[in-house]
Order: structure tokens, then sequence, then C-alpha cells
């Protein structure tokens, strides 16, 4: 059986990041982070969160 995936809202991803929505939608526009539509609403998995950073952290010591 599959394990349920935690979603998270563009706002909630922008508030745990500490960025603003715009921002937030800036990020997902572009495809540096990973969301889809459910009808009109976007959705990031949460593991899709954890990889921006790590990457973003991988990114700014290299």
């Amino acid at each position: 059986m599959h394990e349920l995936t935690e979603l998270m809202t563009v706002e909630e991803v922008a508030l745990f990041l500490r960025i603003s929505r715009d921002r937030m939608y800036q990020l997902v526009r572009c495809g540096a982070i990973r969301s889809f539509r459910v009808g009109r609403l976007i959705r990031v998995r949460r593991e899709d969160v954890v990889a921006f950073m790590e990457e973003s952290a991988t990114k700014s010591v290299g």
C-alpha cells in the first residue's frame, strides 16, 4: 500500500521557508520547487520542499 504524502499549500510553504507568498509563486512558476495542480489549487509535497532546501544548501556551499 502507498503511504500518503503530506501536501502543503503555497502559503504554508512560504510561511515554512519564511519567504513572501509572491516569491513562493515565483519559485513554483520557474520550477525551482516541484508542484502540481488540483483544479485551480497548487499543492506542494513536503518531500519536494525538503529537496529544494537540500539543493539550495548544496548550491550555496559549493
